[in-house]
């Protein structure tokens, strides 16, 4: 009598193991038909054909996955080529209050809009190499500053090709003057120009010119810029593009500074901004840094240097001098 129960037994066994093995059987053969049928339909990388399992498929036309999952993570499909899929590991899963495999706003950290602007805004950059930064406004639209216009924001819309619409362009240099298009801009600069006598045209020209590699982002919840010798505040609220602190280090200072080959070098400075600190450091690692409070801290290296920095930000006044050259019998040969 007991062989037949070790025999039903057996039989249940070899069952399972075939019942498991067809599972796993037509999962490697049904993702690989649909990658032949779709180049759309990708494998991760983190995953293979026999482990990959499909949670949710598009609801359209194409035959790709939405949502998927094996053994180690969960996925997530978005289609950009730099970005094709977002990747959750099983153990942030089990971390996850509230998870939900086919709901990615159920993953924890995981900001998909926010994903997808920084791969539209890397397409961008990849196009238009003046552009150096951006800010999401809406999951379509966002601010975008480029360098060859140093004190001009554009709204834009962007694209999934890299491409970009401008809405409508920001002038802080004339005024808060509002513009429709880039070639709007180029001819109300160009007629402003036109209309200046000699002195002013060769000071607007100058000014203009003084941003030079610029850097922007946010710190203490407000837009800057920095370049070479300022921090500008930019406010569109309040209609301001203003500098708030100036600054100077020049190295190798001499006492005469009429020979027009003596003079003294600005070292290309290192330009950092972000929540807590603006930070420009300099190549004999002297740097000053203004905190979100208004503290500014100064350090000076390079004995044969002098490190000026004026300005005012949110009611502080600076006017720091800071160097053994900076004795005011020794002139800066660059004027501040």
């Amino acid at each position: 009598m007991k062989k037949p129960v070790a025999i039903i037994i057996s039989l249940g066994a070899l069952a399972v193991l075939l019942f498991v093995l067809l599972i796993i059987q037509s999962n490697c053969v049904g993702n690989y038909y649909m990658t032949k049928i779709d180049p759309v339909y990708i494998i991760p990388n983190e995953s293979s054909l026999c482990r990959f399992e499909v949670n949710q498929m598009n609801n359209g036309s194409g035959d790709w996955w939405i949502y998927a999952q094996d053994d180690s993570n969960y996925y997530f499909f978005l289609g950009y080529d730099s970005l094709p899929y977002i990747v959750f590991s099983r153990s942030a899963a089990e971390k996850c209050i509230g998870f939900d495999k086919v709901n990615v706003d159920t993953w924890c950290g995981i900001d998909t809009n926010e994903i997808v602007f920084q791969v539209k805004y890397r397409n961008i950059k990849a196009k238009d190499s003046t552009v150096i930064y951006a800010e999401r406004l809406d999951n379509e639209h966002a601010l975008l500053y480029r360098s060859n216009y140093p004190d001009v924001v554009f709204f834009v819309k962007m694209s999934d090709s890299g491409l970009y619409e401008v809405d409508s362009i920001v002038d802080f240099y004339y005024d808060f003057t509002v513009y429709q298009s880039e070639a709007d801009l180029i001819k109300n600069r160009r007629d402003v120009l036109e209309k200046m006598d000699g002195g002013d045209r060769l000071r607007k020209m100058i000014d203009y010119g003084m941003i030079l590699h610029p850097i922007m982002n946010r710190f203490a919840g407000k837009l800057f810029i920095v370049d070479d010798d300022g921090i500008y505040e930019l406010s569109l609220s309040r209609r301001t593009f203003k500098r708030v602190i100036h600054y100077h280090m020049a190295l190798d200072i001499f006492e005469d500074c009429n020979d027009d080959n003596i003079i003294g070098r600005l070292p290309n400075p290192q330009k950092s901004i972000s929540s807590s600190a603006i930070r420009v450091s300099f190549q004999d690692s002297s740097f000053f840094e203004l905190k979100p409070n208004g503290v500014m801290n100064i350090q000076v290296v390079d004995s044969n240097s002098c490190l000026k920095v004026k300005g005012e930000y949110n009611q502080v006044h600076y006017d720091y001098a800071e160097g053994k050259k900076c004795n005011a019998r020794i002139p800066l040969c660059e004027p501040f």
